[in-house]
């Protein structure tokens, strides 16, 4: 009996140790951890197309995606008229030649053939160039380019930012190196980059508060998806270095622990009530541009609508499994929640310029960053604003500030109470400026 159980076991070791031996490169893109995903498991699946293996059984669960998975087809065809010196048969050798590494990219384990993970990598990938490629060439999908369309999805008002949703999921992402390698051999003659075509796509939906963003050079960085593209966008170094906001923190921190302070503030209200100002940051290099100075704090302007959770879910999720990523978006999601306690806050930060609202109600905000992380780690002592927290509550620690903020939260919130605080120190004036006048009578 024990010598079957050491052999079961030894076996299972042996296709362990053979999976690991199997693998080049580590992996990049993975699935959702299960403690994240029982927060909000509709925040990580795709809603207009399944793109790679890991939601590829999707289309047959879920009818949209079936039609999205005949217009992977179509898109082919398309692309194989771009460059009439390579067929069909290229395009799948060229694949099958990455088909290794493509899938060494992936954490999980792919149960399929290699025949049919090219064919899902070669469409997929297809589908994600040509629809950057239509939108670049028609100036969006009402163009002429999209008349002949056959799915009547991709016509909707509103599928070019439902497609670039579902295209910046964790779990839907393809390797880059391979977007890369098709884009280049469908466009010879395409003097820019893919990147900069992602960038150009995604720029259309964002903030034009903040400044557009540079399209970095291939040269100077790999980028494993588009995710992680999209990622390296939003994380930008600070100005004339080039050190990386994940290690930003460190420049400023004490070594000694006791100087480091926890990973909270009190909420925006208590923060104004302890005499800090509220600032919208002009023209900043991302969202994530935050700083405290002068008892000021200074928050670059952000638009909270229907996908800005799921925008910063998956972006936190890839910052969670990838070590070699920065947590700065994941810091920033913390400071968040914590001056965003309740709705009364959130109408500070629109009061102030911070915040602009789409989903209808404060109550939706400030519901949405306080959930934003539950069940994340966050290292505060090494985060990009490890020195907000810190100085932020060194001020609201000062004695002057906490007792003015006291003050303010017991006795001033209500305007009741402020009108009988008024009413009780004039009683009292009065009645010193009697007994004032008594005294001189007398004498």
């Amino acid at each position: 009996m024990l010598d079957e159980m050491v052999s079961d076991m030894e076996s299972k070791l042996d296709i362990l140790n053979e999976e690991a031996n199997e693998r080049r490169e580590e992996p990049t893109i993975f699935k959702v951890p299960e403690i994240l995903r029982g927060v909000d498991p509709e925040a990580y699946e795709p809603k207009m197309v399944a793109l790679g293996p890991y939601h590829h059984h999707h289309h047959q669960i879920k009818g949209h995606l079936e039609g999205m998975n005949e217009l992977k087809w179509h898109f082919l065809n398309k692309l194989l008229h771009q460059n009439p010196e390579l067929g069909l048969r290229d395009y799948l050798r060229l694949v099958k030649g990455n088909a290794n590494r493509a899938r060494d990219a992936y954490a999980e384990r792919l149960d399929m053939s290699e025949d049919d993970l090219v064919q899902i990598l070669l469409l997929d990938s297809v589908f994600v160039i040509m629809n950057l490629w239509l939108w670049k060439m028609g100036d969006g999908y009402g163009s002429e380019a999209m008349q002949n369309n056959p799915s009547v999805v991709m016509n909707m008002p509103r599928s070019q930012s439902l497609l670039g949703r579902d295209m910046l999921l964790l779990e839907n992402q393809l390797p880059f190196f391979l977007l890369q390698t098709l884009f280049d051999s469908a466009f010879p003659n395409e003097h820019s980059q893919l990147t900069s075509w992602v960038v150009e796509f995604f720029s259309a939906f964002a903030d034009n508060d903040q400044k557009p963003p540079k399209v970095p050079d291939r040269s100077e960085v790999q980028f494993h998806h588009i995710l992680h593209l999209f990622h390296s966008l939003i994380v930008v170094p600070p100005k004339g270095s080039s050190t990386t906001t994940a290690g930003r923190a460190d420049q400023n921190m004490s070594d000694d622990p006791q100087d480091l302070q926890l990973g909270w503030i009190p909420s925006a209200t208590w923060l104004e009530e302890a005499g800090i100002k509220f600032k919208r940051r002009e023209k900043a290099l991302s969202f994530l541009d935050v700083s405290f100075r002068n008892g000021e704090l200074e928050i670059p302007r952000i638009e909270v609508d229907d996908d800005t959770n799921i925008l910063f879910r998956n972006l936190i999720a890839f910052e969670q499994c990838y070590g070699k990523a920065s947590t700065d978006v994941t810091a920033y999601a913390s400071l968040m929640s914590c001056i965003v306690e309740t709705p009364v806050d959130v109408g500070l930060l629109q009061r102030n310029g911070i915040i602009i609202s789409g989903l209808g109600s404060n109550k939706g905000v400030a519901n949405l960053f306080n959930r934003l992380c539950k069940e994340v780690v966050v290292n505060h002592d090494t985060c990009y604003i490890a020195s907000v927290f810190k100085e932020v509550n060194e001020h609201c620690g000062a004695y002057c500030n906490k007792w003015r903020a006291d003050l303010c939260h017991k006795y001033f919130r209500s305007p009741w109470t402020v009108s009988s605080i008024g009413a009780a120190i004039l009683l009292f004036l009065i009645a010193i400026a009697q007994l004032v006048f008594a005294i001189l009578k007398r004498h």
